[in-house]
């Protein structure tokens, strides 16, 4: 987009002097190119030691965006700061509001000292106008303390007790609360007078009753007697406002207590989603904030500003969270309470996870006489969105926060920093906040590098350091240094995948891993499907990985289940969620050829976001030819990658190799999972191994392989699981360089296949310090001569890439893939059939989808289908 800009004012197409490379595109001339437009990953791949070849003939390097402070671009500002030294370049960094102080200092430290600081003000075409709650407040007719009305924090009092932000106390004010708060639920309980309920939530939201008061007789809250009636969509509402799940009743008794007891499916189900699936449940390990935001206030402020203003004012609005753009959007077509002319908006989202649709509906003015109202998040904070005359600011955030104790992850609700707050100003702003609130928020964004894993960025710095130890020290010149335990975790991580030997140097494996534009250990999945033949199931499983979920997620929890079961029929009981990513694909594949976008969304499949997968593949591939991995023809061709590619469990021992050591093991009794980091951890509800409310399925092996751990609240969710048999695990686990140490543990009777009884020793070895295999000699001598043998093949081909393999070689490997199958079938893990068909090519362009965004008539639910 900026290469074309700059082409365009120079008179000239794009790929002459101007030219630009992204991940999956370049276009530039090796000759005539003079300007070239890069991401921060390539450029960061091109700093290849000693010579530094992409330096040589360079005179200028522009380093934008530094304000967003994200973990590449504080890496390339290291570098290239220390590199100025040994090159002849000027280097311009550019960003929004940053710490300019703290830049000079670091600047100073690092040995500049020829360089100067620009400040260009920026000049506005409007005198913005700025309304913070109190205003909002006038607006909207309302009085009180509007902040304490729109964020509601947990509390644990009865009806008698009431919010009031007066000093003092009226004992007269208490008893009438009191009792209207019983009447309303007496009207609703016993009436069935539905006006109560809507009476109740607009005395909540003004602090005269709290919304998790008890019933004086009863010992009910509201959320209780939603419960009991079945309302989930009452429940949501008042969950929304505060009302707590677990909140114990006279009696004991929690609404989730009441739903199992009384038989309300619909609620019972709502309510453990909300239980386990909420990213706003308190945490020990990970911190969340607990206030929720109340849509029912953002919605009416919307209404406002479109009846009072001209209709060709666009709307934008930021909040915190994907659930909540999909809520809102659900309840502005639907909402009972605002009637929105369904001729005079359309909506569009901006965001990662949009089910349909596209980006460049944002940038595009709506059609006449129609009010364009876009959503998102703070995504758009990065985009230039201009003819908006109407912002409405959350000044919340949803952060992604790492725990590099346990490695797990989570996410987080925050205030926005007071630089992005004062870049969302339009001509009339609207913050959802006061003013006071506004004035302590911290200046600058927090540096990703603090709160993300680092094994990419430090496989980088040992490239740099020739392969030599990066120590701690060496992070300690970044601008913002990374903690030390995140350091340390990190390169501990890549000794475990082989990346690096036991003293921290590069490996011949880290080597290529670097050259690959994935996480290291999806890396080492390519290597590894190279060398067992089952290169594209492979492929599509890392590009999922890489890129995002392609399944659209839903909010409502009826649709979370209708989710669930389709990932349950897309694994074929193979217990894997990767293998439901192979089988959407194939799905996507199919409708592709005859555009059925709307099949793919009803089956919650994203059509656009395995446009993308598709194009990664590609790349991969591209890059796999390029290393030498993968031949034209003869040996090392597609077709002899892929003759395993049929084969489940070979498939399984690749991701093996990928994923260690993210292993648990299960408990059968309680269908939990453990490890040495996790004591209790749960498989993800959206998972197809995650178990029903009240079903515990008895799983054919112990052992799963994960890709994370998200901790929301105190319960730790795995996503991604796969299930896997012992051998493969002792096999394809453990780091490639660790040798094993055998221990006897006594003698143990063994019946052979005859039926003659022997006696045998019993030896054990661990993978690592809690995984430990132990059986009959034979057995361990088996597991341990196969593996060396799969190493011996995996260095062969790390020496030299495409090297053909001996006719010993070909039986090993063909021996290794037998004893996979034969133990998948000893273990009654499913072997299934058609999992490696090579993509066929799909109409269209890469990228194609609607851009108009959603209007009322033609309105997309938040599983993507129309309605």
């Amino acid at each position: 987009m900026m290469s074309g800009s700059v082409a365009r004012e120079r008179g000239e197409r794009v790929g002459v002097s101007v030219g630009y490379q992204a991940r999956l595109e370049s276009c530039y001339s090796p000759c005539a190119s003079v300007l070239l437009f890069s991401t921060n990953e390539l450029f960061l791949r091109s700093l290849m030691p000693p010579s530094f070849p992409v330096l040589q003939n360079i005179t200028h390097v522009i380093l934008d965006e530094i304000h967003v402070r994200d973990s590449r671009t504080d890496f390339a500002l290291m570098c290239l700061v220390n590199l100025m030294n040994n090159f002849e370049f000027k280097l311009i960094l550019m960003g929004g509001e940053i710490d300019a102080e703290g830049l000079l200092a670091f600047l100073k430290e690092s040995g500049a000292d020829d360089f100067g600081l620009i400040h260009v003000q920026q000049h506005m075409t409007f005198f913005p106008k700025i309304f913070y709650l109190d205003d909002i407040n006038k607006f909207l007719g309302k009085q009180g303390n509007l902040e304490s009305c729109i964020y509601q924090t947990e509390t644990k009092s009865n009806f008698s007790c009431v919010l009031d932000t007066s000093e003092t106390c009226d004992c007269c004010k208490l008893n009438r609360s009191g009792h209207l708060a019983n009447q309303l639920l007496r009207r609703f309980l016993l009436q069935d007078d539905y006006d109560a309920f809507n009476e109740f939530v607009d005395f909540v939201l003004r602090h005269e009753v709290d919304v998790n008061g008890t019933h004086k007789d009863t010992g009910l809250t509201f959320l209780m007697a939603c419960t009991l009636k079945g309302m989930v969509s009452h429940m949501r509402r008042l969950i929304a406002i505060g009302a707590e799940i677990m909140f114990k009743g006279i009696n004991g008794l929690t609404a989730l207590d009441i739903a199992k007891e009384t038989r309300q499916p619909a609620a019972f189900t709502y309510l453990y989603l909300q239980l386990t699936t909420s990213s706003t449940t308190e945490t020990t390990a990970i911190t969340h904030d607990v206030k929720l935001v109340d849509l029912y206030f953002i919605l009416e402020l919307i209404h406002y500003i479109h009846s009072t203003s001209p209709p060709d004012e666009a709307i934008l609005v930021f909040l915190s969270s994907y659930d909540e753009i999909v809520t809102l959007k659900e309840m502005i077509f639907r909402g009972k309470e605002y009637h929105f002319d369904s001729q005079s908006i359309v909506i569009s989202i901006f965001h990662v996870n949009i089910p349909c649709g596209d980006e460049r509906a944002i940038f595009e003015d709506a059609a006449r006489e129609l009010r364009k109202i876009v959503l998102t998040t703070d995504v758009a904070d990065t985009v230039q969105l201009k003819n908006f005359s109407h912002v409405i600011d959350l000044g919340y955030a949803e952060e992604r926060i790492y725990n590099p104790k346990n490695t797990a992850t989570g996410n987080r609700k925050v205030r926005i920093s007071k630089s992005a707050a004062e870049d969302r100003v339009r001509l009339n702003t609207y913050r959802i906040y006061e003013r006071k609130t506004f004035e302590n928020l911290s200046l600058y964004r927090k540096p990703e590098i603090g709160q993300c894993p680092l094994q990419e960025i430090c496989l980088f710095a040992t490239s740099l350091m020739n392969g030599v130890d990066v120590s701690v020290e060496f992070f300690s010149d970044f601008l913002s240094p990374p903690p030390t335990i995140s350091l340390t975790r990190s390169l501990e991580e890549l000794v475990s995948i082989g990346a690096l030997d036991k003293a921290r140097m590069m490996t011949p494996l880290g080597c290529y891993l670097l050259d690959f534009p994935v996480e290291p250990r999806l890396g080492k999945a390519l290597i590894y499907a190279v060398m067992l033949r089952c290169l594209d199931p492979i492929l599509t499983i890392v590009a999922c990985l890489t890129h995002r979920d392609p399944f659209i997620t839903p909010v409502r929890p009826e649709d979370k289940i209708r989710l669930r079961r389709r990932k349950l029929q897309l694994s074929r009981n193979t217990y894997s969620d990767h293998m439901t990513l192979l089988q959407a694909f194939q799905e996507w594949e199919n409708e592709a050829d005859s555009c059925d976008i709307g099949t793919l969304c009803k089956n919650y499949i994203s059509p656009g976001t395995f446009d993308m997968i598709c194009a990664i593949r590609t790349d991969l591939l591209g890059q796999l030819r390029a290393l030498g991995f993968v031949r034209c023809k003869g040996f090392g061709n597609i077709k002899d990658l892929n003759c395993n590619s049929h084969n489940w469990s070979v498939v399984k021992a690749a991701m093996i190799g990928a994923l260690y050591p993210n292993v648990m093991k299960i408990n059968q009794s309680s269908f939990s999972l453990s490890n040495n980091e996790f004591k209790l951890a749960r498989f993800h509800p959206l998972s197809c191994i995650g178990k029903d409310p009240f079903e515990y399925p008895i799983l054919p092996s112990p052992w799963v392989v994960y890709d994370e751990v998200n901790q929301n609240g105190v319960i730790d969710f795995c996503k991604g699981c796969t299930l896997v048999s012992p051998f493969a695990l002792a096999v394809f686990g453990g780091s490639p360089t660790y040798e094993y140490k055998f221990e006897h543990h006594g003698t143990m009777e063994v019946t052979a296949q005859n039926g003659q009884a022997y006696v045998e020793d019993v030896l054990s070895f661990k993978l690592n310090e809690w995984i430990e295999f132990r059986g009959p000699r034979i057995d361990i001598e088996l597991v341990n001569l196969v593996r060396e043998k799969f190493q011996r093949l995996i260095q062969k081909q790390l020496r030299k890439p495409g090297t053909m393999l001996t006719q010993t070689e070909e039986k090993d490997l063909q021996t290794i893939t037998l004893i996979l199958t034969t133990e998948d079938r000893a273990s009654d893990l499913a072997q299934i059939d058609g999992i490696g068909q090579w993509p066929r090519f799909a109409g269209g362009s890469l990228l194609s989808s609607p851009c108009q965004g959603f209007k009322m008539a033609t309105t997309c639910d938040s599983n993507g289908t129309e309605e």
